[in-house]
């Protein structure tokens, strides 16, 4: 789910203004950045939140017991894809090159599954691979999913990873804006 969201929202920015879309799209935005980005946003939101349901049939159709609040789960799925979806903005936004982008994005992501401590426990790992882990919003995630899904855990027990997931949350709705603002001012003055 995070890297289907990361690569798709990589390319979300930059390709408007690769296929001369751009100008059309801040006229349809009414010049806002912020426009742009919500609207891209709520976009991939959607489209994480069609694949986490899609996630949710096959637990239904072979029977796997849902341990844990659904509600807190979605909460914490939904969160997590904004998230997502945000930092891969931020990217989309700051690099022009759709090719450079997407090579970013999967430097970042792929090792998160050996990072995430999914694999290997994080208190295993040598130093700099755990702090490695620890920017990767994955790990915080599963964390937190870990903790409402397999232990039946309350909300409670999952804020050091919501104000983890938190901050990369604000590093991508800020860095976006910043990132498109720029972007816009040099494509237009």
């Amino acid at each position: 789910l995070q890297m289907i969201l990361f690569f798709a929202a990589t390319r979300a920015v930059n390709s408007e203004f690769s296929e001369n879309t751009i100008i059309d799209l801040q006229k349809a935005a009414a010049g806002k950045a912020h426009n742009i980005l919500f609207g891209k946003a709520l976009a991939y939101t959607l489209m994480g939140l069609t694949i986490t349901a899609l996630g949710g049939v096959i637990f239904w159709v072979f029977g796997i017991p849902l341990n844990g609040s659904i509600y807190d789960l979605l909460a914490l799925f939904t969160y997590f894809i904004i998230t997502t979806v945000f930092l891969g903005l931020m990217l989309s936004a700051i690099v022009r090159d759709e090719i450079l982008a997407l090579d970013i994005a999967f430097f970042y992501n792929s090792p998160a599954f050996v990072f995430s401590g999914f694999t290997f426990p994080m208190f295993l790992m040598p130093f700099f691979d755990s702090i490695y882990a620890k920017v990767i919003p994955y790990t915080h995630f599963l964390y937190a999913f870990f903790k409402l899904y397999q232990m039946d855990a309350p909300l409670r027990y999952i804020r050091s990873e919501m104000i983890a997931i938190t901050i990369f949350l604000i590093i991508g709705i800020s860095g976006s804006l910043i990132a498109l603002k720029y972007q816009l001012k040099k494509q237009f003055n």
